[in-house]
């Protein structure tokens, strides 16, 4: 006999289903789940969680689920979920919590909604659907995951819960337990993200976080500390603690108050860590390729250790990494912090327990506090006490305490090791600036029997000044203002290299060429007795391939700074005709050579540029142009001043116009164009006089739009002039200068504006396969004073 499904039936058999009840004690009750397949377990799963009672404890007795469904599940009684090694499937929902609640010993299977657009881009293919993570809303209770497992069968690997310690329910208040525990056996045990964030109105809450991971949890993004975005500012106190060796990713973000411990661990990838309150290692060895700023304790415990390498960015750009720490305090022997070649550690506070530290070069890479020095042991350095290492003398001895130092070895093995792309910093040279430091200046002192005190140093507080320049607009903020000790010139200074910088952005020698190359070779093809054309408009498709050459001598000029750079450039292309119109593709290598000199003191930047430029065009019958260019290169800048430091960067950009060309007589054509450019400098580090600076990366985003009127005086000579106006939507830049952790200012640089060019030209033929031509253009408004670009080029086919 065979029935028919219909919710009746289904109510029917629900209601003859045995319910087990197990009484435990006088207050809480085990309620079984039982049924004769999932579907139905899962509605009595339903049932019995809106029976319980806070205390109760829900056993599963088979594979439950519930399908279709939509919005939040809730489950608002404090109650233990033991799923006895079974799975519990929602699909369609999201949890959310109204009270404290335990899964223990289950599949933990959320299985995200699919709507057609899903089923349909995947190509009916279930193989072929993105992870689409669900989430777990804990409203302020606390999370028990006990030996729980999350796999989705037949979705992604990576489908995942995100856990969400906040208010994303609107519906409930947040109950201020804010606690997440998660143990398991099981690499299974996996979640997709953690977030902390509120996202009810008006909420202020400031009740703690506690956060614990066990051994095998595994996690597929990262831990986000402070909102879905990490830009949530807080004084939250946020405790933090992981077992794993797959958690790698913690986003502190703007909240200020975190705390995190790490626990057995050594993880074969280095930690992205943000700035910490404090950090507790207990036999744990970690790598850093990230900056990380203690503020108050950082405890190795058990012989951890701490490795600093640099990275390499999305555009493969090397960027150094600074440990800034302000007290440290180890307990047992062979805690180390390792510093990597040109990486640097700074440590403000107190130092107690032993502690080693292994680096290349001390001098430069490690800023110690006063009354500390580093002494050679066994081929690393111990940090001690300069009295513990400084012998009494008479008034009438020299005493010279620096022959304690040994060269340090190598890092050895117990240190981690850096990785094939780590190990690409060693195209970054080192920095070898010779002013002294604090410490060395101290040190020093003490080769002579007497010396006179030193007077305190003058702590400056920096303000937001006004800006300069109409270009740049800066700010600057420092973490405390009570121990800062950089002066306003030496913030004064870092500003003017870092907006420097940006001039190389604003030249854009490289596309500039190829932009004005392909206009020439059009004017060329617009009058019938300077090349064989069809219709005097296209080129036949067997026109000589062009070769070119073009050179640029750029000026420009800001209050601070002064940028002269020269290039030269190399191209060839090649044009084919279409049915409606010419395509023309090429490539270009370009080196550039420039220099800046500052107005407020003698140091000069120079920089050195090798790139190359694929281009394409096409053009039409009726005269619509269309340009693409691409462009990268390899930037190597030397800051020059009494000691030289030399640094590598990466440059990326691209071009598109657009232009229209109307023939106002035989002599005459006005061709209005609007183009956009799009420019990414890498970021940069390096240390002057004590002081580890880094300029973050510049990506600027120029539109322009403007008009050029070309003259055809004769068989030989074509005039033109053109004004342009230019829009910079997004470059901005942070600079952070850094003694130590406390000891450190930010200045964040706003390159938006507008300028225009006023730009003059000439073309003359020199041959039948030969043209020569020169642009000058003057840069008004933005801040710039006597800036110009001119461009002399050479083109001839072959």
């Amino acid at each position: 006999m065979h029935f028919r499904k219909s919710p009746l039936a289904l109510a029917i058999l629900l209601c003859l289903s045995p319910i087990t009840v197990t009484v435990t004690n006088a207050n809480a009750e085990t309620y079984i789940v039982t049924g004769e397949n999932n579907n139905v377990r899962g509605e009595q799963f339903q049932r019995l969680l809106n029976q319980a009672k806070d205390g109760d404890t829900i056993r599963l007795d088979g594979d439950t689920q519930l399908l279709r469904g939509s919005g939040f599940f809730n489950v608002d009684k404090q109650v233990t979920i033991d799923g006895q090694g079974n799975r519990l499937h929602l699909e369609g929902y999201n949890l959310s919590l109204g009270q404290d609640v335990t899964f223990s010993n289950v599949n933990l299977s959320l299985k995200p909604s699919r709507d057609l657009n899903n089923i349909f881009s995947s190509g009916f293919k279930m193989d072929n659907l993105e992870a689409k993570p669900t989430y777990i809303v804990t409203n302020g209770n606390k999370l028990t995951l006990d030996n729980v497992t999350t796999n989705v069968d037949s979705e992604p690997s990576d489908t995942r819960p995100i856990i969400w310690l906040g208010n994303a329910d609107a519906t409930k208040s947040n109950n201020g337990h804010n606690t997440l525990i998660v143990t398991s056996n099981s690499a299974e045990t996996k979640l997709y993200s953690v977030i902390i964030s509120d996202n009810t109105e008006n909420s202020s809450d400031d009740s703690p976080v506690n956060i614990q991971l066990g051994e095998h949890v595994g996690l597929v993004d990262a831990i986000y500390l402070a909102g879905v975005n990490n830009d949530q500012a807080h004084n939250r106190a946020i405790h933090f603690t992981s077992s794993s060796n797959s958690v790698t990713k913690i986003y502190t973000g703007e909240a200020t108050n975190v705390s995190v411990t790490l626990n057995n661990i050594n993880p074969e990838t280095a930690i992205t860590l943000q700035d910490v309150k404090d950090l507790t290692l207990n036999n744990s060895r970690i790598t850093l390729d990230k900056n990380l700023s203690v503020s108050e304790t950082l405890t190795l415990n058990n012989q951890s250790a701490i490795t600093t390498v640099a990275s390499k960015d999305a555009f493969g750009d090397i960027a150094k990494t600074s440990l800034m720490l302000n007290n440290i305090h180890t307990n047992g022997n062979n805690s180390n912090i390792t510093i990597v070649r040109d990486n640097a550690l700074l440590i403000n506070g107190n130092i107690t327990g032993e502690l080693t530290i292994n680096t290349e070069d001390k001098d430069n890479n490690v800023s110690l506090p006063n009354g500390s020095t580093l002494v050679g042991e066994n081929g690393s350095y111990v940090v001690k006490l300069k009295t513990e290492v400084t012998q009494p003398v008479s008034e009438n001895t020299a005493t010279n305490s620096s022959n304690t130092d040994v060269p340090p070895a190598k890092p050895t093995d117990s240190t981690p090791a850096t990785t094939g792309e780590q190990a690409g910093s060693s195209d970054t040279t080192s920095p070898t600036d010779t002013a002294q430091t604090d410490d060395q200046a101290e040190a020093s002192s003490s080769d002579t029997a007497t010396s006179t005190p030193t007077q305190p140093t003058v702590v400056t507080t920096p303000t937001t000044e006004a800006p300069t320049s109409e270009q740049a607009t800066t700010s600057s903020t420092s973490t405390n203002h009570n121990k800062i000790t950089i002066t306003t010139a030496e913030q004064e200074t870092q500003r003017a290299i870092a907006e420097s910088r940006y001039a190389t952005v604003v030249s854009n020698f490289a596309l500039n060429s190829i932009r004005n190359r392909l206009e020439h070779s059009r004017s060329s093809n617009a009058y019938p007795y300077l090349t064989a054309t069809v219709n005097g408009m296209i080129p036949t498709v067997s026109e000589l391939g062009r070769l070119w050459v073009n050179s640029s001598s750029d000026r420009i000029t800001q209050d601070l700074y002064k940028f002269n750079n020269f290039g030269l450039q190399v191209g060839y292309d090649k044009s084919s005709a279409l049915d409606n119109g010419t395509a023309r593709f090429g490539f270009a290598l370009d080196v550039e050579k420039g220099k800046a000199n500052f107005a407020q003191f003698s140091e000069t930047y120079k920089t050195q540029t090798y790139g190359m430029a694929l281009y394409g065009a096409y053009e039409t019958e009726e005269r619509h142009y269309f340009d693409v260019a691409v462009r990268m290169a390899k930037a190597s800048s030397e800051l020059k001043s009494n000691a030289s430091q030399t640094y590598h960067h990466n440059l990326y950009s691209a071009s598109l116009a657009y232009s229209k060309g109307f023939e106002l007589s035989n002599r005459w054509e006005v061709k209005p164009y609007t183009q956009l450019f799009y420019t990414h400098l890498s970021s940069t580090n390096y240390i002057r006089n004590g002081l580890n600076v880094t300029a973050d990366e510049i990506n600027s985003l120029v539109g322009s739009v403007g008009t050029k009127a070309e003259y055809q005086l004769n068989q030989i000579l074509n005039f033109y002039t053109k004004v342009a106006m230019h829009r910079e939507f997004n470059a901005t830049q942070d600079i952070n200068i850094i003694r130590s952790a406390t000891d450190r200012v930010q200045h964040n640089i706003n390159h938006r504006g507008t300028w225009t060019t006023l730009g003059l030209g000439m073309k003359a033929r020199l041959g039948n396969n030969t043209h020569l031509y020169l642009d000058v253009d003057k840069l008004f408004g933005n801040g710039y004073k006597q800036s110009y670009q001119i461009n002399l080029g050479l083109d001839w086919k072959f």
